[in-house]
C-alpha cells in the first residue's frame, strides 16, 4: 500500500483524511489487487469505502443521562469532519440503555451524542453491546440465579457476562 494526493487517485482508492495544504490523502491498493476486486464485483467503476470512527464508550455518562465531556467530543466531531471522516460508531451499552427490568430505556445521552454528529456533519452507525460489563446488573443477576441463560461452549464451560443464544426462548424472569 502507498500514500498519494488525490490528483495522483486512481480507482480503487480508499480516502483516510484530507488536510488544506496537501489536499485530499487516499490510500492506494496496489494496481493489481484493485482490478481483481473490480473484477470479482463485476463492475468497472470506482469502489468507494466509507470511513466511521468508533467513538469511546464513555461518551455518554455511565447512567446513560447526559454525554460525557459535551465540549470535547463537539471538538472532537468536527475535527473528524475536517480529517474527511464519513462518520462515527456509537457504542450503545445494553447496561446503560435500559438498567432496569421492564420496558423502560434510557436515551437521553445516546440522543445527545446523535444530535451532535447530526450537527457536525457526520453520519452515524450504531453498535449494541450486549456481553460483559455492558450486562445491565438486574440480568447479570438473572444470570447467577439460573446460570443456563449464559452461553456455554462445547466443554461445558460457561461465559459470564456472555448470554446464551437460546436466552430468547426461555421464560422472562422479570421482563413485560
Amino acid at each position: 500500500m502507498r500514500w498519494c494526493g488525490a490528483e495522483e487517485a486512481v480507482s480503487g482508492a480508499v480516502r483516510a483524511s484530507s488536510s488544506r495544504h496537501l489536499g485530499p490523502v487516499r490510500a492506494l491498493v496496489s494496481e493489481e489487487a484493485a482490478a481483481g476486486e473490480r473484477a470479482a464485483e463485476g463492475e468497472g467503476e470506482d469502489v468507494q469505502v466509507r470511513l466511521f470512527v468508533g467513538l469511546p464508550a464513555d461518551a455518554v455518562v455511565s447512567d446513560g443521562r447526559g454525554v460525557g465531556r459535551p465540549r470535547a467530543v463537539s471538538a472532537a466531531l468536527r475535527e473528524l469532519k475536517l480529517l474527511g471522516v464519513d462518520g462515527v460508531e456509537l457504542p450503545v451499552s445494553w447496561a446503560v440503555a435500559q438498567p432496569g427490568p421492564g420496558g423502560w430505556f434510557e436515551w437521553v445521552g445516546y440522543r445527545g451524542v446523535a444530535a451532535m454528529v447530526r450537527d457536525a456533519g457526520l453520519d452515524l452507525r450504531v453498535s449494541l453491546r450486549t456481553d460483559g460489563d455492558a450486562l445491565p446488573g438486574w440480568v447479570a443477576d438473572a444470570a447467577a440465579a439460573d446460570p443456563d441463560v449464559l452461553f456455554t461452549d462445547r466443554s461445558g464451560h460457561r461465559r459470564v457476562g456472555c448470554l446464551s443464544f437460546a436466552v430468547d426462548e426461555l421464560a422472562q424472569r422479570q421482563g413485560p
